[in-house]
């Protein structure tokens, strides 16, 4: 029997021990920070970091990051400023229009066509188009692209955030979101050098899929929920990216999922967020997917400077020269730097979820660098789709992820536990932060130097990426362009009434039939009533059966009616352009670009995801709360 003096001892560490397993609970199910309460019992201050003022530091940060690309425009010198700036000026033109997914730019390849947005993710796109009346046509979509860039950067800050505040406190939370923002691969090399604006807007959506596994232990429908928009809006946006980082919030959720049989519920719930978000996109990934054979994909990787054995951190050949390879090389040092820094800040934790999000953090680290090192080539060989990503650098995308992790982690246990070693690391994190800021600086005067002007000779011929050339095209796209005539002006392909077409340099009104439409065998008469991006119609005045080319390029989704009945559609020879045979007499010739079976097929997996994300929604009232 208990002495009855001993007994307000014992219940005394009781409601000890009860307070320490609410606080554990908290911390594993909201997360350091993601419990206000607690947060005020400790005595934290929230007010500058729980809304406005955090979010308003976030837009002032993306404002500065990126005013030198706003005021002088995107454009040169960044390596894929072209392709970039074409695909906005046709994808946007085409989208207020009326074409609410267009995937045939019609003004590209001078006026032939292109089927890039088949392929091409078109996320980015949406975000830079609705800029487009802001900015107007004259633009060509310069300041459009910097202004969605801006959007991008903000919009990082932002899921990085609200992500780090559920596994941190608040004030180390905004640090590593601010850190991510300003992380030298994704401002210095993917915005001022390369111009990459799609691999850019990857970032947004990483910290999202990690903040939507990080949710299923406290609300499982939310979380999948969660999970599943943002992984789609990923793979939608930037697919090496999303092949890159696929494994690592299967890894988070195995890590950070408990005891053995709740990690194996925590992944296949995971995996499910996942496969409906492929649900989710599958409008955009079953195309793109599988109809890769109808363009000209091995140009991805014909170059050797575009193969991925040549593109490895310390490779003796690297596409953009010496200066952005020494550049590349100090922004991934300095990233796995500041990642190592904010692990070693850490102390042992009895918090089991915690040691796994520390621990995913510090094997995503290694493995992310592991895989831009020549000595992963073997793992770049073996997996078939790695090559497709050709530079093994693009990981620095989840190395800076995982470093802004433990950096935020870090900080949380510096502030919570100081010690010499701890501020002899937050030392060296400062340092190498500021090494972060001055690599950007690097990047931001090298692109307001070089970005004196902007080369409207793009906006020409709008010759596209060669990858996504129709393969029927043999002949170089120049020589296709002068047969066509085309190659001073595309503004022939406009959708004009017949007899309203521009005038072309070399051509009065009475040409303007002639460059849509010849007749390479046979005679006749050609009138254009309708030139779009999706229907050309034409009425035809045939002297002499024969064969007419039109002017655009053959691909599978169109398909001709020759008087209101089926008309079979061929590649000319050599040159790929739309062939078809008509007969002698009055006609109308109708092109339309129809849905592909496989674009229907994705259609319908997207609005059957979508509808069952409906139907979960709708039913989150009546899901009980996990408790701890």
């Amino acid at each position: 029997m208990v002495p009855a003096e001993v007994q307000p001892v014992a219940r005394g560490d009781e409601m000890s021990k009860q307070a320490e397993m609410r606080e554990v609970g908290a911390l594993q199910y909201g997360g350091r920070g993601g419990d206000a309460r607690l947060a005020n019992r400790q005595g934290v201050d929230l007010g500058w970091f729980k809304g406005g003022k955090a979010v308003l530091l976030l837009a002032v940060m993306a404002i500065f990051a990126g005013w030198p690309m706003w005021h002088r425009g995107y454009g040169a010198p960044v390596h894929d400023a072209r392709f970039h700036t074409l695909w906005h000026h046709n994808f946007s033109r085409q989208l207020w229009e009326g074409d609410l997914y267009p995937r045939w730019l019609m003004e590209m390849n001078g006026g032939l066509g292109s089927p890039a947005f088949y392929y091409y993710p078109p996320v980015p796109f949406y975000g830079s188009g609705v800029w487009r009346p802001l900015y107007g046509e004259e633009d060509t979509g310069r300041r459009a692209l910097a202004a969605g860039a801006m959007l991008a950067l903000f919009l990082s800050g932002l899921t990085a955030w609200g992500w780090l505040r559920r596994v941190a406190s608040p004030g180390a939370a905004l640090g590593g979101a601010c850190a991510y923002m300003v992380a030298p691969y994704h401002l210095a090399s993917d915005l001022y050098y390369r111009g990459a604006y799609a691999e850019f807007w990857a970032f947004v959506w990483l910290p999202l899929v990690m903040l939507g596994v990080e949710t299923l232990r406290s609300s499982r429908r939310r979380g999948l929920l969660l999970l599943a928009f943002s992984y789609a809006l990923l793979a939608a946006t930037h697919l090496p990216t999303t092949l890159l980082f696929s494994w690592v919030p299967l890894l988070y959720a195995w890590l950070t999922g408990g005891r053995r049989k709740e990690r194996w519920l925590a992944l296949g719930q995971t995996v499910l967020g996942m496969i409906w978000g492929m649900g989710l996109a599958a409008v955009y990934l079953l195309p793109a997917m599988t109809l890769q054979g109808h363009v000209s994909m091995e140009s991805l990787t014909a170059s050797p400077n575009l193969q991925y054995q040549n593109n490895f951190l310390l490779s003796a050949l690297h596409p953009g020269g010496e200066h952005f390879r020494a550049e590349l090389f100090w922004q991934i040092l300095g990233t796995f730097a500041v990642g190592a820094c904010g692990f070693m800040m850490l102390g042992r934790t009895e918090d089991e979820v915690m040691r796994g999000r520390v621990w995913c953090g510090v094997v995503v680290l290694y493995a992310t660098l592991f895989l831009m090192l020549p000595w992963s080539e073997p793992v770049w060989k073996y997996i078939p789709r790695l090559k497709q990503v050709q530079f093994p650098w693009r990981a620095a995308t989840v190395l800076s992820l995982a470093a802004c992790l433990l950096l935020a982690v870090g900080l949380d246990q510096w502030r919570r536990q100081p010690g010499t070693l701890q501020r002899v690391l937050v030392g060296a994190v400062v340092v190498l932060l500021t090494g972060w800021l001055w690599l950007d600086a690097r990047a931001m005067s090298h692109y307001w130097r070089g970005a004196q002007g902007h080369n409207h000779g793009w906006m020409t011929r709008q010759e596209d990426a060669s990858e996504y050339l129709p393969v029927w095209v043999v002949e170089p796209l120049g020589r296709v362009l002068e047969s066509v005539e085309v190659n001073r002006d595309p503004a022939w392909a406009r959708a004009y009434q017949a007899g309203a077409l521009p005038l072309l340099p070399r051509a009065g009104i009475q040409d303007q039939a002639r460059l849509a439409a010849v007749f390479t065998e046979g005679q006749g008469k050609v009138i254009i009533k309708e030139w779009q991006p999706r229907s050309i119609t034409l009425d035809l005045d045939v002297v002499a059966a024969g064969t007419l080319q039109i002017s655009r390029f053959y691909f599978p989704a169109w398909q001709a009616q020759l008087n209101l009945k089926p008309a079979t559609l061929n590649p000319a020879p050599m040159t790929g352009l739309m062939q078809v045979e008509v007969p002698h007499g009055r006609h109308r010739l109708r092109l339309d670009l129809r849905l592909l079976p496989l674009e229907v097929f994705g259609w319908v997996i997207t609005m059957l995801s979508f509808l069952a994300a409906v139907v979960v929604f709708l039913n989150l009232r009546h899901q009980p709360s996990h408790k701890p």
